[in-house]
């Protein structure tokens, strides 16, 4: 039986350096888009970057902190400023007008030097500071406007450009999803019926939640996992991503939600096709989105605030530039009938370029230095006339 019972132990063991050897191949070439280990204890000990660490918009970066970030295409150090926020100190008031961005990952510049993201390509390009608030961690408009509300229109500004993700948004705010997403994470939503909504936390105290809790001792295991191994990281990486890709389809085995999960076009969701935000969204989705919208601009009182569309590879896969998209069409309406400006970038962006692959990193689905630097362009051919006003 010992003898057995270490031969198991020595198989179990190879095994577990076979796959560790093969995801960390793997990994290196580009296969696996997961977190390279940084072999580091002093790494380990370090809190997450961005965790759920806000009570009232619970995601976002420690203040005055820095992450190194790796991918086998990335490897580049991120810092906050005192306010968390990913960008360049700021003082709360500034005698010129400036702009605020709020966003998710895409708009933070996940895996692109902050000097090649959209909000520094168009400060440096009209001379206008462009304060940065995105941020990574599931992060809907919801949050949006709670950060917006609470934190970031106390920094003066004369406008505010909001970063619409639809491949990721309508779902981020969606409590149902995030029950099943994101079920130990301390998040904010909106639930209710437009224009109806109450504001309810999923796990009652950040003390609850699962971002909070890794500064315990569970944490600090998981992080010794993180910086040490592959498989760690794979197992993790994985597990989200068959939840946020597979969830839309997956509930609609539950025939009694079926019908509330139709698209804009009014057809069940299409396993077939890849999901895109600018197609598959819920009625109800958009409903919430335009509140968080509109309740934005009351924030903002009478500021210039501007929908800013952001496409993803599969929303230019599914795009038919003599139809156009079904969100596109939606948003434009709304944001006219209430005075916001808007920019939907796909459709200069898809006429730009035959293949899009360049628009994207390598090694990760967020968009390329390219991408960020196309999109720069056209919003500021598109927002020239504001950035006059701003500079007169």
């Amino acid at each position: 039986m010992k003898k057995n019972l270490l031969l198991l132990t020595f198989s179990v063991l190879f095994a577990l350096l076979l796959l560790e050897a093969a995801l960390g191949f793997g990994t290196r070439a580009g296969v696996f888009p997961i977190k390279i280990p940084s072999y580091s204890l002093a790494a380990a000990r370090t809190l997450q970057f961005s965790r759920d660490s806000n009570p009232d918009f619970g995601v976002w970066h420690e203040p005055n902190a820095s992450t190194r970030h790796t991918l086998s295409c990335i490897d580049l150090i991120y810092r906050s400023n005192s306010y968390g926020a990913r960008d360049v100190e700021r003082a709360l008031q500034s005698p010129r007008p400036r702009v605020l961005v709020l966003g998710d990952s895409m708009i933070e510049g996940f895996g692109v030097p902050d000097e090649h993201r959209l909000s520094n390509l168009l400060e440096r390009d009209t001379g206008i500071e462009h304060l940065n608030f995105g941020v990574t961690g599931g992060f809907g408009t919801t949050q949006y406007y709670l950060l917006y509300k609470t934190l970031a229109s106390r920094f003066s500004h004369a406008a505010v450009i909001i970063g619409l993700l639809p491949d990721n948004d309508f779902w981020d705010n969606d409590y149902e999803y995030g029950k099943q997403v994101y079920p130990d994470r301390y998040r904010p939503y909106l639930v209710g019926e437009y224009p109806s909504y109450r504001l309810v936390y999923h796990q009652s105290s950040l003390e609850q939640g699962a971002s909070s809790g890794r500064a315990g001792w569970l944490g600090f295991a998981q992080r010794i996992l993180s910086e040490l191994t592959y498989s760690y990281n794979a197992l993790a990486y994985f597990k989200q991503l068959v939840m946020i890709r597979l969830y839309p389809y997956l509930t609609q085995s539950h025939s009694e939600r079926l019908e509330g999960f139709f698209t804009a076009s009014g057809h069940p969701l299409d396993p077939s096709r890849p999901y895109s935000g600018y197609h598959d969204y819920r009625k109800d989705q958009l409903d919430l989105v335009k509140y968080t919208f509109e309740q934005i601009r009351q924030v903002a009182a009478g500021k210039h605030v501007i929908i800013v569309v952001l496409p993803t590879k599969a929303d230019f896969q599914r795009y038919d530039p003599t139809a156009g998209t079904p969100l596109g069409a939606e948003l434009e309406r709304f944001a006219a009938a209430i005075g916001m400006g808007f920019v939907d970038l796909l459709p200069d962006m898809h006429r730009r370029i035959r293949e899009w692959d360049g628009y994207f990193l390598p090694c990760d689905q967020h968009w390329s230095a390219e991408a960020n630097a196309v999109a720069a362009a056209l919003l500021r051919d598109e927002l020239a006339p504001l950035y006059r006003d701003l500079t007169q």
